[in-house]
């Protein structure tokens, strides 16, 4: 049996695909900035700053990620 040039490179990227991809995790990132006004009988004298920060990473579980069995065999059998 002739299989074509790179044809066996390319399983095994495919399979390497299956099996680290879902392990790369998506990063986020964001950032509030404002002001909460308010005050004694609703003057507006006494405002304060307000910022906050979120850094995140997730992974995807199921189809397409973390315990994809199905996409893993799949790979094996190229």
């Amino acid at each position: 049996m002739e299989t074509k040039p790179g044809a066996d490179f390319r399983a095994r990227d495919a399979k390497n695909g299956a099996v680290y991809g879902p392990l790369i995790p998506s990063l986020g990132a964001q950032g509030f900035w404002g002001g909460l006004g308010g005050g004694r009988e609703g003057i507006g004298d006494t405002l304060g700053g307000q910022q906050d920060y979120l850094v995140g990473a997730s992974w995807r579980v199921g189809p397409g990620g973390l315990f994809d069995v199905g996409r893993k065999r799949s790979a094996d059998r190229d």
